[in-house]
């Protein structure tokens, strides 16, 4: 069921990616880890940034994006927590609210 899941969350991270609802290279974890020590994690996939959005949820920032796949196995392995896209967030369309990405 768990390999079910993740499959299923994949695949709807990957359409959400093609219809341009993700961010590309930016990713979030929700993690009892360390800046510091997921830093060190992650950065064996490349150049990342790792900021604290609140307690125990960070955003990564990649200068080239590994793809979630790469991240989620890596977690997995290394018990850093989960790991999902950072989405676009905007208000419903037609409520003048501002359609932007949550920084």
């Amino acid at each position: 069921m768990r390999q079910f899941l993740c499959w299923a969350f994949m695949s709807l991270s990957i359409q959400a990616a093609q219809m341009g609802q993700v961010i590309p290279g930016e990713y979030l974890v929700r993690s009892e880890k360390s800046i510091e020590q997921l830093e060190r994690a992650f950065s064996s996939t490349g150049s990342v940034s790792v900021s604290r959005v609140e307690p125990g949820l960070y955003l990564l920032r990649f200068e080239k994006d590994p793809g979630l796949d790469v991240l989620v196995r890596l977690s997995a392995k290394e018990g850093l927590g989960t790991v999902q896209p950072n989405f676009r967030y905007s208000t419903q369309p037609g409520s003048g609210g501002l359609h932007r990405p949550v920084r």
